[in-house]
Formats: structure tokens, sequence, C-alpha cells
């Protein structure tokens, strides 16, 4: 799934996966999970998608698929996702784009 995933073109900010688009990539539709994708580019970016997605779902628990460009600073947004109470697990994946 993730490798489809990082496939798909990418959306604006913090924007939620259609069903139907999900249903494409999962094998088990009976409970589709509420996916979202953003770009950030900073730590106060992170902050403040993760704030959201907590107000969103303030009894979920939150999975953060992530990846870092080399020139980010990838330790201060982990520990942003990292320090989270809603945040269950990080999920880090690599890419084989130019800028990864």
């Amino acid at each position: 799934m993730i490798e489809k995933g990082l496939l798909a073109e990418q959306p604006c900010r913090l924007e939620r996966v259609p069903e139907d688009k999900l249903a494409n990539l999962l094998e088990d539709t009976a409970k589709l999970p509420d996916v979202y994708l953003d770009v950030c580019h900073n730590p106060q970016a992170v902050d403040c998608v993760i704030k959201e997605l907590s107000k969103l779902h303030p009894t979920s628990q939150i999975h953060v698929v992530c990846g870092f460009s080399k020139q980010k600073d990838m330790t201060s947004m982990l520990h942003s996702i990292a320090t989270c109470p809603n945040v269950k697990a990080i999920h880090p994946v690599t890419s084989q784009h130019f800028k990864l």
C-alpha cells in the first residue's frame, strides 16, 4: 500500500483522501481509515498538521507515514510528531525522488 501511495500526485494541504481512491489501494475495504496527505516543509507546519488531526480525531490513534528531503530539519519534525500524545506510530518511507 505504501508503495502505491508514493506514486500518487501530491494534493494540497491536509487533504483527505476520498474513500473511492482509498478503496483502490487497500485490500480490506470493510473499514477504511481516514487518510490525510500533507507536504509539510518545516517543524511549524508539522506542529499545525498534527494539532489539526488531533482536533479532527480526538479519540483516534494517529499513524504518521513520513519522508523528508535531505535539506529539511528532520530531527525537529520527528520530535513534533513523536511528542504528540495521539500519535501511535511513525512509519518512515524512502523514495527515489532526486530531492530525497
